[in-house]
């Protein structure tokens, strides 16, 4: 187990510092919830590449991407499925 504010990597095994995790051979966050280093965050987080971490909100400029969990620049376009669950009046 990492002591407080570090986050196990499953790839080599050691402790890295929240928003340090590894981001080769893939990218991955520092979850809150686990302390553990991921690829996917939980639900209701969003992969946040400007601080490392599985965020609820996302930092300064980016839009949580409902459909990734990631935080984005740009909100993706939405889908004819996506209207007609959520229509707005």
């Amino acid at each position: 187990r990492c002591p407080d504010n570090y986050y196990a990597s499953p790839i080599d095994k050691n402790c890295y510092i929240g928003g340090s995790c590894p981001t080769a051979p893939v990218r991955y966050y520092s979850d809150d919830t686990t302390n553990l280093c991921v690829q996917n965050c939980p639900n209701n987080t969003f992969a946040d590449i400007t601080t490392g971490r599985c965020l609820v909100y996302c930092s300064n400029g980016y839009f949580a991407d409902q459909t990734t969990s990631k935080c984005v620049q740009n909100c993706p376009p939405i889908t004819t499925v996506q209207m007609l669950q959520n229509p707005v009046y």
